[in-house]
């Protein structure tokens, strides 16, 4: 589990809450918002190039492999932190928990008494993952990788073609009426 400190304005060590990350497992945020005092509870939290995170509560478990740009951050209570062995290609395993299969299996383990749905940790800890030879993880997790960057791609198209879509849209009123309406 992720550090149970209390955040803080300001600290030295910046704080990873589950809302800076999408439901894809993306960060928002581009700058901590929240801050952690240096314990030793938080020292164990701090993030390492390689962790895999996966929100504890809520309804959709996107796993999120954490590269250079969230280390030393430290994870919030929100989050377990998964700390795979040699024998686990990490960014497969962030792979192979966002496959829907998979989520659907993370779904399945809830604690569904509380108001918000909680992963249920020892379940988690019970849970089996799939284990092929280690060329077959970093061929999964490169496949992972290409469909990731694919569909960063295909958004910032749909959103470059809907400017344009609205450009367009603009330019022909202008021309036929002469002006276009204004806010």
């Amino acid at each position: 589990m992720g550090s149970y400190e209390k955040p803080v304005e300001e600290g030295p060590l910046p704080l990873l809450l589950p809302s800076d990350l999408d439901s894809t497992g993306r960060r928002i945020t581009q700058t901590p918002t929240r801050f952690a005092s240096a314990t030793p509870a938080t020292e164990r939290a701090q993030l390492h190039p390689g962790d895999v995170l996966l929100p504890a509560k809520g309804g959709r478990y996107a796993a999120t492999l954490v590269t250079d740009e969230l280390a030393g951050y430290v994870a919030s209570s929100g989050f377990f932190v998964l700390r795979p062995n040699p024998e686990v290609v990490p960014a497969y395993l962030a792979a192979y928990l966002n496959h829907p299969q998979t989520q659907r299996r993370l779904q399945g383990i809830t604690n569904a008494s509380t108001t918000v749905p909680v992963l249920n940790k020892a379940a988690l800890l019970a849970t089996t993952i799939d284990l092929p030879p280690l060329s077959i993880q970093h061929s999964l997790a490169s496949l992972h990788q290409l469909w990731l960057h694919e569909q960063q791609l295909t958004e910032r198209l749909l959103q470059q073609k809907a400017l344009l879509y609205q450009q367009a849209f603009q330019d022909a009123i202008h021309a036929a009426t002469g002006s276009f309406l204004t806010a």
